[in-house]
This record gives C-alpha cells, structure tokens and sequence, in this order.
C-alpha cells in the first residue's frame, strides 16, 4: 500500500542512548542539515530509552538522512526527530534485531554483527 512500509522480515533498527547520543554529536561535528543540539537533548532523553529508525535514506556520498522515535523522560510518547549521520557512525550505533528480541534484549546483546 502507497505510503506504508512492509516489513515483511519482522526486523527493527533501534539503539540505546548512548548509540543515538553518538549519533547526534556525529551530525554536529559535520554541521550537518539535519541535527539536534546534543547538550540540550542530553537533559531530555530517557537514559534507558530505546530509540526507534522509522525511515533512513540516502542523502549524500556521506550521510542517511534518518527519522527516529525517540524516547524521552517522563513520557510514553515518543518524539519524532531527524537526523543526519555519517554512515560510519550509523553502523556503530543502530542495531538490527527482530523487535521482540531487542526489547528482551540486555544491553550486552545489543552489539552490533
């Protein structure tokens, strides 16, 4: 169907705290379009939170344009916000689980490979 994605593999791309920190400090080192103000989030974002890819694309030779739900204090609904990250940093910091075994998964489970 137009405008709905299908994940027929049951997977999800999410990451801790720490790997979504990673990221927005990435998108500020390289000033990128897309980025938040990291020190700012850093007073916000639930330590514990996991933080869900709802859409990732190509932006440039460098960098995915990425779209998270992110998982602030005291609050069940997540924030939307975008992203742009180096590809490098990217891979380091997402994981790729199915989403029953990431949200069952200890932190020592969620390393990348």
């Amino acid at each position: 169907m137009f405008g709905q994605a299908h994940n027929t593999s049951g997977m999800v791309v999410a990451t801790d705290t720490a790997g979504f920190l990673a990221m927005c400090r990435d998108a500020e080192r390289h000033d990128s379009n897309r980025q938040v103000e990291t020190e700012n989030l850093s007073y916000e974002i639930d330590p514990k939170g996991i933080h869900v890819l709802v859409s990732k694309m190509m932006h440039n030779s460098s960098e995915w344009r990425t779209n998270w739900l992110v998982k602030l204090k005291d609050t069940m609904e997540p924030q939307m916000l975008w992203l742009d990250v180096s590809f490098g940093c990217f891979e380091g910091a997402a994981r790729l689980k199915t989403a029953e075994g990431f949200f069952r998964a200890s932190p020592a489970d969620t390393t990348p490979g």
